[in-house]
């Protein structure tokens, strides 16, 4: 994962290159490790938010790819088979509500090491199910965000536009 992440920031980097080229290898790299499930999970917002600024770019090709990112991105995310915002956040409320109720619970009971032990686990388990539902919901922002340039690309001039914009619109609904 370490090595993933390192290597992480060379596409990242290419994404801003004067070449078109370059930066159109750089969003096929950067689909590819989706595919791949290669790309870390912590690091998924991050490759959504620069590679999707080149759904703006002036070359078509960059704005191809970048289409193609989109789907990808959407089809290979590694948090929930769907990002339905409202099903998050419910989520996010009753894992929070769960952990203030088990809080309260546990000041109020002085139970021994081994049931503190367990609690702890359970506590911990919410917390990192709360710290991935709070990825997912920023995830799903900044696909959001991005899908109304998509549907702007609808209406483009540029035949590729089009049908990779389409494309998109079929994996996000």
């Amino acid at each position: 994962v370490e090595a993933t992440s390192g290597l992480l920031g060379v596409p990242l980097q290419r994404l801003n290159d004067v070449s078109s080229f370059v930066r159109v290898r750089a969003l096929n790299t950067l689909g590819l490790l989706c595919e791949a499930r290669a790309l870390p999970m912590d690091r998924f917002q991050s490759v959504a938010v620069e590679g999707l600024l080149k759904l703006t770019d002036k070359n078509a090709n960059v704005r191809k790819s970048a289409l193609q990112l989109f789907s990808t991105l959407l089809k290979c995310n590694p948090f929930f088979p769907a990002l339905a915002r409202e099903k998050l956040e419910q989520r996010r409320e009753v894992l929070l509500q769960s952990d203030a109720a088990e809080t309260a619970s546990a000041a109020i009971s002085s139970a021994e090491g081994a049931a503190a032990g367990s609690e702890s686990k359970e506590a911990d388990a919410r917390t990192a199910a709360l710290a991935l539902l709070e990825k997912a919901l920023a995830f799903e922002e900044v696909m959001s965000e991005n899908l109304a340039v998509v549907m702007q690309l609808l209406s483009s001039q540029t035949n590729s536009d089009v049908v990779e914009a389409m494309n998109a619109v079929v994996h996000a609904h």
